[in-house]
């Protein structure tokens, strides 16, 4: 019932407008009840719908009052839908001791807004009304917004509209008319970017990025390598030729002591003439001694040099060449 009252005082004016059939192929807007700041819509909110509906009319708009009480414009849906105007027309008002700002938003059947916000310069808020209005009708004629939904893999990819965030996939929301640049990355995937339309026709888009290449490993790189190596070992000192020489050697420090004490003995039995004769015949033979135990003492110690020198380990360096690579 209340519907049917609504539309029956929205056509009343329509019909009391001049010139209705000259008209009628001109855009009907529905002006609805100024919003913002509460103090400012109840002092100069009249005002501004009337300064609102003058504009619309100078641009070859129809315009009508919309119902008591409706302010945003989704309370005229209804209307714009079942036809009784093409457009609803909503003003807001803001600001503290002054209104500061006006803002216009013109909304189509289809939900589509075009809008414009304008500073008031000192008290002239007429002129910011029209402002507001002027961008809010240019906005509808070069450009409204459209549904555009992005969908695809893998979920969670970022998306950037116009190098801003805009979401994460699947995304949707209403976008600007006209070109835009539309990107889509992920880790480890390759970036997507392409170039979008946005149309009156709501655009749906479905990305699937495409696995990035890994990143090529570095190559390996062959370091020569020398390490030393041994000879192997001896079987260990010469047992024989040790035992020789310490037989030797042993010979002669006993041959040495015969000689020694040949010397020190005094001399012993029948004394003949000339003594002389005697003791040169016994020292002869003490020299003896000791020559034979030198010799033997000289050929022992060599055989020991000879039976300890001859074993052991001897290291040797050469250069060995491995396979060792380098990351």
């Amino acid at each position: 019932m209340t519907r049917l009252v609504l539309l029956a005082l929205v056509c009343s004016v329509w019909l009391v407008t001049p010139s209705l059939e000259a008209q009628e192929a001109s855009r009907r807007v529905l002006v609805l009840a100024p919003a913002g700041e509460a103090r400012l819509a109840r002092s100069i909110g009249a005002a501004a719908r009337d300064r609102a509906t003058a504009t619309l009319g100078a641009r070859g708009f129809v315009a009508a009052r919309g119902p008591a009480g409706c302010s945003e414009p989704d309370c005229a849906t209804e209307l714009l839908t079942g036809g009784a105007a093409d457009y609803a027309l909503a003003i807001a008002l803001w600001g503290r001791a002054r209104c500061d700002r006006v803002a216009v938003t013109l909304v189509d059947g289809q939900g589509v807004t075009h809008g414009g916000e304008v500073a008031v310069e000192g008290t002239n808020v007429d002129a910011a009304i029209d402002g507001a209005l002027d961008a809010a009708l240019e906005h509808l004629a070069h450009g409204g917004s459209s549904m555009v939904t992005i969908t695809g893999t893998p979920p969670g990819a970022t998306i950037t509209l116009d190098q801003i965030p805009w979401g994460a996939l699947p995304h949707g929301d209403r976008v600007p008319h006209g070109a835009h640049q539309l990107a889509i990355s992920a880790d480890g995937y390759t970036t997507d970017r392409r170039a979008i339309t946005v149309g009156t026709e709501p655009l749906t888009i479905s990305i699937t990025l495409a696995r990035s290449a890994p990143e090529p490993e570095p190559e390996p790189v062959a370091v020569e390598v020398e390490e030393p190596t041994t000879t192997p070992p001896s079987a260990g000192p010469d047992v024989t030729l040790l035992a020789i020489g310490g037989g030797a050697a042993g010979v002669g420090l006993v041959l040495l002591g015969v000689g020694v004490v040949t010397l020190a003995l005094p001399d012993s039995g029948t004394p003949m003439a000339p003594d002389f004769v005697y003791e040169r015949a016994a020292t002869v033979d003490a020299i003896g001694w000791l020559v034979a135990g030198g010799v033997s003492l000289a050929a022992g110690v060599v055989l020991l040099v000879m039976g300890a020198t001859s074993g052991g380990t001897t290291t040797r360096t050469q250069s060995a060449r491995p396979a060792l690579f380098v990351f």
